[in-house]
């Protein structure tokens, strides 16, 4: 399979995506026998990678500049390109449904994702991180697999050192959102009268925001219940997601951005136990059983229905939430998926390192016929 090989990772991106997608992947290959090497596409001189590996994924890279040297030294060594990608940034036609790019110039958006459209086109294969990754995906390559998003060791031993100072539950019910960036605002919305009629109507609740989230005009009066905390590092996520008793992961419906994502929330929540009420996206049905270890809403009166039973009722919040802590941890690390996603891996990338992509143009052609058509 892929024991003994020698792998780069070319990571065109920071923060959470390329934790979960290059460190968290490196760690599952690392178990299986490969060793692997992740490289900053913008920080390092990277023209000699390819040939120091056998197989090289690209995380999130645009086509052009750099990535031109690597898949140059790639063709002449057959060396597999596979492309990674965990959000929908690859069809210029989203250029004004991706919140973090809304700052920028309409043709500036459209060009960033363009290039990661040639980028994906020209690859040997695709990585995606779930089901509507892979069908978009699959209509401009062919070669797609799904590598879904898992906790690395790492996450697990942090989880289990915050479950270890667990304080007694108190009377008050924290209803918690962890927002990663500054571009979940519609994502909030779908849950926000839920949350509104919640704390109007029980008083033990409250409400717990972690990260950047402009709450609307209705939520004014009600400050005294909501607590606002800045966005911590990583490594305190644990602690921060023990402070609630209910976890809220949604997602704006009918975005196709939004409905590309991966299940992290569930994943980082389930972890210390925390139960979630997730909008009703495939991804989140894929990993939830709504009732069991999660509940799942698709609109505001079924949002407000599954959050006040999780805050009614304690029972069944511990019931949900320990079972998505047994889940999580059974079936969504690093650990338990590694031979799985390297063997899909393995049947992507194709025997290594002898297989080079037939009609494979080079990248640079395929930029500037790009080029001219955005013109």
């Amino acid at each position: 399979m892929l024991a003994g090989a020698r792998i780069a990772i070319v990571s065109g991106t920071g923060g959470g995506s390329r934790r979960y997608r290059c460190e968290h992947r490196a760690e599952s290959l690392e178990q299986v026998g490969a060793a692997v090497e992740i490289v900053p596409f913008r920080k390092a001189e990277i023209e000699g990678v390819a040939a120091r590996h056998e197989l090289l994924i690209l995380h999130r890279v645009p086509a052009g500049g750099k990535l031109d040297t690597i898949a140059r030294a790639a063709r002449s060594r057959a060396v597999p390109v596979l492309y990674d990608t965990d959000d929908l940034i690859f069809d210029p036609a989203l250029a004004g449904r991706i919140p973090w790019m809304t700052k920028l110039p309409q043709p500036e958006r459209e060009e960033k994702l363009e290039r990661r459209r040639r980028a994906l086109v020209a690859s040997h294969g695709v990585l995606v991180s779930t089901e509507a990754l892979a069908r978009a995906a699959g209509a401009l390559n062919p070669h797609v697999a799904v590598l879904s998003n898992v906790v690395s060791d790492g996450m697990v031993a942090a989880a289990n050192a915050a479950l270890a100072r667990r304080e007694p539950e108190a009377a008050a019910v924290t209803i918690g959102y962890f927002s990663g960036t500054a571009s979940h605002d519609a994502d909030f919305l779908q849950a926000a009268t839920a949350v509104l009629d919640v704390l109007a109507a029980l008083p033990q609740a409250r409400l717990l925001v972690v990260g950047p989230l402009e709450l609307d005009e209705r939520f004014v009066g009600l400050s005294s219940r909501i607590e606002r905390l800045e966005r911590r590092p990583f490594d305190e996520l644990p602690e921060l997601i023990r402070l609630a008793d209910v976890a809220l992961a949604p997602l704006e419906l009918g975005n196709r951005f939004a409905e590309a994502k991966s299940s992290i929330k569930y994943l980082e929540a389930g972890l210390v136990g925390v139960p979630v009420v997730a909008s009703r996206t495939e991804e989140f049905a894929r990993v939830i059983e709504d009732g069991r270890n999660g509940l799942l809403a698709a609109d505001p009166a079924e949002w407000r229905e599954k959050l006040f039973a999780l805050v009614a009722d304690a029972g069944l919040r511990r019931a949900v939430g320990e079972r998505a802590h047994a889940d999580v941890r059974a079936r969504h690390t690093t650990s338990a998926t590694a031979e799985a996603q390297a063997t899909a891996l393995a049947a992507l990338a194709g025997p290594l390192p002898q297989r080079p992509r037939r009609g494979w143009p080079p990248l640079r052609a395929i930029v500037r016929r790009g080029t001219k058509r955005l013109r």
